[in-house]
């Protein structure tokens, strides 16, 4: 830049100095003297002084960007740095996501390719049975124990005077030779909370009741519920009569094909002492009491039931923890790999003309494959059970059904003789089992990717429908005067 003072000694720069708007010295040149000229000279002395309040301007201006610049070249190394550390978590998330891979396939390198680990899907098949058939049984039978033998610790009647606390129970046809009753058939007492079949007598002609057996002796059977004793007393005084005597049902007087009672022990109002085996008084009753209850049989193997306000709660504690239980069991078979590789080769035969169809699949295990199952495992147990009962195979299929499917109706009457060791054996086996297939059969619902598809579409489904117009967020918009300031810098 050139410097004002000695500007204005050199002669030859009027055109400069007078763009300063100042007259040179020591020249010896005269200054036009026309009116022209000297507006020109002082038109030109004035612009002189606007273009250097300019050049002011522009140098604060080009400051000003030298700032900007120095801004964004830090910002710049900031981001840089930034996707330094992402390429960093993403190799970590990376390493860790094939290391998760490698140990969901049990993958295992070895001399000559995969290991025998992996290529032989039998070892898969070997752990899921075996979890099936072996560790679910013997889970639910060590805690069935554990909590039976506290029950009938707790609720133990050894020494007590049980006289009047029980009324008799006997069979609903006494010259039939089938029975359909926990414990067997024989006439004997039971405590009045437990449950069971129920018919009413009168003495003399009540509406809706019938008297084909005995002239002195009209009966009904009001339901084809269980009750208690005093719940059973309540609904015949309703029904206009009472619980017959043990005299009238072993006449055979109130037999008939009324909810095929005539198999089972039917309340009598005769008032007895309670045999142990309606009772906690052994750790038998409270293991088979709570077997029932884990694995929810609609005919439980006992007709006991705690008595005492500790019992009671820790019967409740067991009916929570059977929750627990079931879902321990579904957790398990849902992230067993074994189980896994089952479903990925179940999937893997649905491909036609090159294109896998995951929900065909996942439609033909529901409504196909776990029907098949359960039925198959009915009608293998119970005939096994039918021939260790003596009973047709028809009630040993439907009382197996009715166990696997946890139908609180069951679709029989019958019920398993405790005396009979085969038949309680076998009639454990099936009921834990229940469980494991239970819990194998949602474990496999969730592998299935056909259930997987459906579970995203929902979701997308639901996101749609939750925010249909989501006006852009306006936070993230630059405002018109960053807009402006933005091209002035640039």
């Amino acid at each position: 830049m050139w410097d004002k003072e000695e500007a204005k000694t050199q002669p030859g720069m009027f055109r400069f100095n007078s763009l300063l708007g100042q007259e040179p010295e020591n020249t010896t040149e005269e200054k036009p003297t026309g009116t022209r000229e000297a507006n020109h000279i002082n038109g030109v002395g004035i612009y002189g002084a606007g273009w250097k309040e300019r050049s002011y301007e522009l140098e604060a201006q080009l400051a000003q960007k030298d700032e900007i610049l120095d801004a964004m070249e830090k910002m710049s190394c900031d981001l840089k740095a930034q996707l330094a550390r992402k390429d960093e978590m993403l190799d970590a998330m990376a390493e860790v996501k094939l290391a998760t891979l490698k140990d969901s396939l049990q993958v295992e390198l070895a001399v000559g390719g995969v290991s025998e680990k992996a290529s032989h899907p039998s070892r898969h098949l070997g752990t899921f049975f075996f979890l099936l058939f072996v560790l679910v049984p013997l889970v639910v039978l060590g805690i069935s124990l554990c909590f039976g033998s506290l029950l009938a610790y707790i609720e133990d009647v050894d020494g007590r005077d049980l006289t009047g606390v029980g009324h008799a129970i006997r069979k609903g046809q006494a010259s039939n030779i089938t029975c359909s009753e926990n414990g067997g058939c024989g006439p004997r007492c039971a405590v009045d909370d437990a449950r069971h079949a129920l018919r009413c007598c009168s003495s003399h002609p009540v509406n809706n009741f019938s008297n084909e057996w005995c002239a002195d002796v009209w009966q009904d059977t009001p339901s084809c519920d269980m009750f208690t004793y005093r719940q059973a007393e309540l609904i015949c005084l309703l029904s206009g009569g009472r619980i017959c005597t043990a005299e009238e049902v072993e006449r055979d007087c109130v037999r008939g094909p009324g909810c095929n009672f005539d198999l089972r022990m039917i309340w009598t109002s005769d008032a007895c002492a309670v045999a142990a085996t309606e009772v906690f008084g052994s750790w038998y009753i409270g293991f088979l009491y709570v077997v029932s209850s884990l694995c929810s049989l609609g005919t439980p193997l006992t007709g006991a039931v705690p008595a005492s306000q500790i019992g009671t709660l820790v019967d409740l504690y067991i009916a929570l923890f059977d929750v627990a239980i079931a879902g321990f069991f579904i957790g398990v078979f849902g992230d067993l790999d074994s189980l896994s590789s089952l479903v990925n080769v179940y999937e893997s035969k649905f491909v036609w003309h090159g294109k896998q169809h995951l929900g065909t699949a996942a439609a033909f295990f529901l409504v196909v494959i776990v029907p098949s199952i359960s039925l198959l495992v009915a009608v293998i147990c119970g005939g096994l059970l039918a021939s260790f009962q003596g009973w047709p195979f028809d009630e040993g299929f439907l009382y197996v059904a009715s166990n696997i499917s946890g139908l609180a109706n069951p679709l029989t009457n019958a019920s398993v003789d405790t005396q009979n060791a085969a038949a309680v054996v076998m009639d454990l086996f099936v009921s834990t089992m229940a469980l494991g297939v239970s819990g194998a059969v949602i474990g496999s619902m969730g592998n299935l990717g056909g259930v997987n598809q459906f579970v995203v579409w929902v979701n997308s489904w639901g996101e749609r429908h939750d925010t249909p117009n989501k006006a852009p967020d306006e936070s993230i918009r630059p405002s018109e005067a960053e807009i402006i300031g933005v091209g002035v810098v640039i």
